[in-house]
């Protein structure tokens, strides 16, 4: 229901919208024009302009352009699903500093890592700040449009079994009238030019009127007392009527409006357009029987019609045909005998093509027009800027492949550019696909995309580019279009502007059954590490095994590597590469141990509907994984009604089972939050065992809710903090999960009760949060919100969301000469902030995360407002530079500091070179590896 909502909703209000003024236009034209033939051709273009409008407003690539409408719906906050089919969380940076004073998992357990994702960096989305009157009506103003677009579906349904009742009448109608009369038909031959086909002619004593129906196959039916009892002129004057209709080709004109019915029923203009050119279609043939007959003969036989016509049976309202009701014909009977007024039969042709033409123009210019509101961030409009510049054509954009190596670039690379839309947008639950396009690079390395303007107007748009080479690892990037814009004017290019791949190596093998026949489909999911000084460059690949069980893949030559085999009915197993390449060999699966039991609450009510997780802990299929990433040797079960679960097979040894609300592997989240909560329990799968069976029972929990608030107290949305615990036991004992955020930027989370509980807060680089544990505490600062341990609920943790003042510094010498290699740090007063400092090549650099920009400047993420802190600008052989300042909330500033050269024989720089030494870009961020 929901994506039926977010598809066919926009569409059909930009088309309802777009409609209505090409109709309205066109009912001005209708009532400016004298001529009834002037205006069917004007009725003609409107009908083609309305149809075509079905295609272009729905068209994925078709220029819009907003109307700037504000939106008045808050939107859903939906964080997008982890793993293989969603990127990593757009505009969302960890910033967690690397060596962090709190009590922090073991670096090599599982609960200390996340599937590893290499991106350009780690982001999500804009958030948006909505109204608390505004928020109060989400619920209602969903409902109500689902309702509204189900009833209009309805409403469609019904036309369309209208319209098929008519075309079924009319066909009962045709079958059963009988062929007219020779004389009847010799009376209508003799009115047709002898090129002109006879349209078919029948009698039907159902009828107390004369019609005309059919597109396919013109038909003209008399009743059949006008058959029989007619004069010969009398008859003359119905059929040359009738036959007008079919030469002005007024059927097709009505069965078009009659389709267009199923989209436009609910249309008042339309509808009275339609009666316009019902009377108007009257008046022409009426006007063109007045060129064989007298007004008096002619009105005569209109009023014997009248008379008789009271009888006909209102089924035949749906027919496909050309009749009136006696009200219609009393009106054409007093213009008929208005000698005054000269009817023209027909209008020109060159005023047919210009009414087309005019009403083309109007058509694609309307169909332009989107009444989709734009959604803005209330937070940022303390100091909002214009992220994009309005534009009539794609923007398009120019990258260049590289060898990361050599710096030589790489021909043939096929660069794919996936541009989605988050589910902070609109309504819709998951990420959106707008669109996808492949490039190869050329001779010079070199690839262009374009982002079309509609998407370019999206305020959520993520661009992700996925770089592959047969001879090369795979490269994933991805980053908020908003946020490239918008960085780009402080100084930083688009990271797909340089795409470095990293050589690498095929390696092959052969994965064969316990009993040695091909295992085809097996994932093999592997990790390549080239660095162990950074994660930028590390890559995932899958491949499954073909139909004789063989699979090939490219991991890095430098460094690291490594590769899990993963089937479904066997053990899984880790494999270490190190320095091995090349041809693997033969792997034989193992049949493995099976893992099941019951999941129940804390009373021992099953709990169904939750993801359970094994992840190896210990034991002899335990490999020593040098890499920062998790050991993909773990499996994951639904629990049914019944609360029980079966695992796929896994080796022996130990695991960490826990119960979350998504599987391991990135499967996606459940639809609801976890009803309770379960601690981590240690258990061990062994040879004797083939089968365990385990029951994962509940702990007693304590509610954690707060909300986000912006500067001035007004409800914002933030991103879903997560929630931590731990235990004064030895060994302590961990718990982990994420909170659950609603479209008010309310979040609230269970928590196991008497442990430890801290929150974990994240934001993009453009904010920065403060937060209050209870509604009298005082505000501190930083990421880690420590609540204490909690045997009670905490309900009233405010998160306070800043636009971050942004500082762009830059060191020159005695010259004004850029120094090459200098680096910023920035520190707090030591008792208002109290988590640790990042580090930048092996040593600490502060506070604060700053980003190496293009033009040689160092711009802060994530700066506190109004906080006092200093300044720090050191450079190889010059004197550092210190000086406290504070920036106001959303203020911009650069600074510029001359540094003096060290005397030769003064001391020396003792820090240790830098990337920036070896013109390299150096980047402080922390990253934590996803798989994508």
């Amino acid at each position: 229901m929901n994506r039926f909502v977010e598809t066919f909703g926009p569409w059909l209000v930009d088309y309802y919208a777009a409609a209505t003024l090409l109709l309205i236009v066109a009912t001005v034209a209708f009532r400016c024009l004298g001529q009834p033939a002037q205006r069917l051709a004007v009725a003609w273009a409107t009908t083609a302009g309305v149809a075509a409008l079905l295609v272009l407003c729905a068209l994925p690539g078709w220029p819009k352009i907003s109307w700037n409408i504000p939106a008045t719906t808050p939107v859903v906050e939906v964080a997008a699903e982890s793993g293989l089919e969603s990127p990593p969380p757009a505009e969302a940076v960890t910033n967690e500093p690397l060596n962090p004073p709190a009590l922090a998992p073991r670096a090599d357990s599982a609960e200390s890592m996340v599937p590893a994702v290499p991106t350009a960096r780690t982001s999500d989305a804009p958030v948006v700040e909505s109204s608390a009157v505004c928020n109060g009506l989400a619920w209602l103003a969903a409902r109500g449009t689902a309702l509204a677009l189900v009833s209009f579906v309805v409403g469609m349904g019904l036309v369309a079994a209208w319209l098929l009742l008519g075309a079924v009448q009319t066909a009962l109608l045709c079958h059963n009238a009988r062929p007219a009369s020779d004389r009847l038909r010799d009376e209508l031959a003799a009115m047709l030019a002898p090129a002109r086909h006879a349209p078919r002619l029948l009698v039907s004593s159902k009828l107390a009127g004369p019609i005309a129906t059919g597109i396919l196959r013109p038909t003209i039916i008399l009743p059949a007392d006008l058959a029989e009892q007619a004069t010969s002129k009398g008859l003359g004057l119905v059929l040359a009527h009738e036959w007008a209709h079919i030469h002005n080709r007024d059927l097709w004109l009505l069965a078009a409006g009659r389709a267009l019915l199923l989209v436009l029923f609910a249309h008042p203009v339309y509808w009275l357009l339609r009666r316009r050119v019902r009377e108007d279609q009257e008046t022409v043939a009426d006007a063109a029987v007045v060129a064989r007959a007298s007004r008096t003969e002619y009105a005569r036989e209109l009023l014997d019609w009248a008379r008789k016509i009271y009888a006909r049976p209102a089924i035949y309202a749906a027919a496909l045909g050309i009749w009136e009701r006696p009200s219609s014909l009393t009106r054409r009977i007093k213009m008929v005998l208005d000698e005054t007024r000269r009817i023209s039969p027909e209008c020109s042709r060159r005023w047919r093509f210009g009414a087309l033409v005019l009403a083309g123009l109007l058509t694609v210019g309307v169909s332009m027009l989107t009444l989709r509101p734009a959604v803005s961030s209330g937070a940022e409009d303390v100091v909002k800027e214009k992220s994009l510049e309005s534009a009539s054509d794609n923007l398009t954009y120019h990258g260049k492949v590289t060898d990361r190596i050599t710096g030589r670039p790489i021909a043939g690379a096929t660069v794919t550019v996936l541009r989605r839309v988050s589910s902070r947008t609109t309504a819709f639950k998951a990420w959106k696909k707008l669109g996808e396009t492949k490039h190869q690079t050329d001779a010079e390395g070199r690839y262009s995309f374009a982002v079309p303007p509609n998407e370019a107007a999206e305020t959520f748009l993520y661009i992700e580019i996925t770089a592959r080479h047969p001879d090369y690892i795979r490269y994933y990037g991805g980053y908020s279009f908003n946020m490239v814009r918008k960085n780009e004017k402080l100084g930083e290019r688009p990271f797909f502007e340089n795409v470095a791949l990293e050589p690498g190596v095929k390696i092959s093998g052969t994965i064969v059954t316990p009993d040695e026949k091909p295992a085809a489909g097996v994932i093999v999911k592997t990790f390549s590490w080239p660095d162990r000084g950074g994660f930028e460059h590390s890559s995932w690949a899958d491949v499954k095994t073909d139909g004789k069980g063989c699979f090939q893949v490219v991991v890095s030559k430098r460094g690291e590597a490594g590769f899990w085999i993963i089937p479904k009915d066997y053990a899984p197993s880790t494999h270490v590469l190190h320095s091995k390449r090349g041809d693997l060999g033969r792997f034989v699966l193992e049949k493995g141990l099976v893992l099941k039991g019951r999941v129940v609450d804390v009373s021992g009510t099953p709990v169904p509907k939750v993801s359970v997780n094994a992840e190896l802990h210990g034991g002899p299929a335990k490999q020593e994984i040098d890499m920062p990433v998790v050991d993909y040797l773990a499996r994951s079960a639904s629990t049914d009604e019944k609360g029980e679960f079966v695992m796929a097979p896994l080796p022996a040894g130990e695991y960490n089972l826990t119960v979350t609300d998504e599987n391991r592997g990135g499967l996606g989240p459940t639809e609801r939050p976890l009803p309770g909560v379960f601690l981590s329990s240690l258990i061990t799968l062994g040879p004797d065992e083939p089968t365990k069976s385990v029951e994962v029972r509940a702990v007693p929990h304590v509610l954690v809710e707060g909300h986000f608030v912006d500067s001035s107290g007004k409800p914002t949305l933030g991103f879903a903090p997560s929630v931590s615990g731990t235990s004064n036991d030895s060994p302590p004992t961990f718990w982990s999960s994420n909170t659950q955020i609603d479209n008010r930027g309310r979040f609230t989370a269970k928590a196991p009760k008497g442990l430890h509980i801290r929150l974990s807060l994240i934001d993009n680089e453009h904010h920065a949060l403060r937060a209050r544990v209870s509604k009298n505490a005082p505000l501190t600062n930083g990421r880690d919100v420590d609540l204490g341990v909690l045997d009670e609920d905490a309900t009233d943790v405010t998160i306070v969301r800043y636009v971050a003042p942004i500082l762009l510094a830059k060191a020159v010498d005695e010259e004004g000469k850029t120094i090459h290699g200098f680096e910023p740090a920035i520190k707090y007063l030591p008792d208002r902030f109290h988590e640790g400092e990042y580090v930048r090549n092996g040593r600490s650099v502060g506070h604060v995360n700053f980003e190496r920009q293009n033009d040689g400047r160092w711009r802060t993420s994530q700066l506190l407002p109004d906080e006092e802190f200093t300044l720090t600008v050191e450079a190889p052989d010059h004197e550092p530079r210190s000086e406290k300042m504070s920036l106001a909330e959303g203020e911009t500033k650069e600074i510029t500091w001359r540094l003096k050269k060290l005397p030769a024989d003064g001391p020396k720089d003792s820090r240790p070179p830098t990337d920036d030494d070896r013109a390299a870009a150096p980047k402080s961020l922390r990253v934590v590896l996803r798989d994508k």
